[in-house]
């Protein structure tokens, strides 16, 4: 698949909750947002209706980079959810930011060039349709357009040595280098959506905890401005 545009933009809010697909009682979280998270919050802007975006946004069709912007930590929290037989209370653990917001910075492209044209008309003109949330309705999330990269602004790399900016899938990695002064995490995530809403792909995703950038080799990465990124797949 030809990448020939790149949609950069942050996205930022005071706490977040991405539980993760394995989680029960007590629900845990990712540090950052799985794919099926950005996929979401693609779908939300456009007004999308549900289960209706699977496809144009499966890793086949889509691209989406995640990249740490700010140290953040974890704490578990009880929280009291109000039903029909009264209140339910629960364990859920939350990522704070450390000093002022949870950020990430995302990369996204699509082949679907009407909705990406409309997506991004969407974040310039800060109209996020259906809302931005941090995993849970409570954790209000907010975006803002960077930049757009185009043609030979973009460059693939194959088998590339050097840094990345972004979080990794492990299938991506040919070599890792460990330096001491970077604590690497890894974490498997879910992918894409079946027609059911249930995860139909998952993978090992690799991340330096604060966002230091990672070094080693990879498979595939694509050079934008003086950054090297990836796409999780």
């Amino acid at each position: 698949m030809d990448v020939d545009k790149i949609l950069e933009f942050e996205l930022y809010g005071k706490f977040a909750h991405f539980k993760k697909f394995y989680s029960n009682a007590s629900s845990l979280t990712y540090s950052v947002p799985p794919r099926t998270v950005l996929m979401g919050i693609v779908a939300s802007v456009l007004e999308e209706k549900r289960d209706s975006y699977y496809n144009w946004l499966s890793k086949d069709n889509a691209g989406f980079g995640i990249q740490i912007l700010s140290e953040s930590r974890k704490g578990m929290y009880n929280t009291n959810y109000i039903g029909k037989n009264g209140t339910s209370p629960t364990s859920v653990e939350i990522v704070m930011p450390v000093n002022h917001n949870v950020r990430y910075m995302v990369y996204f492209y699509s082949t679907d060039q009407e909705k990406y044209e409309l997506f991004k008309k969407r974040l310039i003109d800060e109209n996020w349709g259906y809302g931005l949330y941090f995993g849970q309705r409570q954790f209000r999330a907010f975006a803002k357009f960077h930049k757009e990269y185009v043609g030979a602004e973009i460059v693939r790399k194959n088998d590339f040595d050097g840094l990345v900016s972004t979080c990794i899938s492990e299938n991506n990695i040919i070599d890792i280098n460990f330096e001491k002064e970077k604590q690497l995490l890894r974490e498997r995530m879910p992918i894409d959506f079946n027609g059911s809403r249930e995860s139909s792909n998952k993978s090992e995703i690799i991340y330096e905890k604060s966002g230091k950038p990672i070094s080693g080799k990879f498979k595939e990465v694509f050079g934008i401005s003086n950054k090297n990124i990836c796409f999780l797949e």
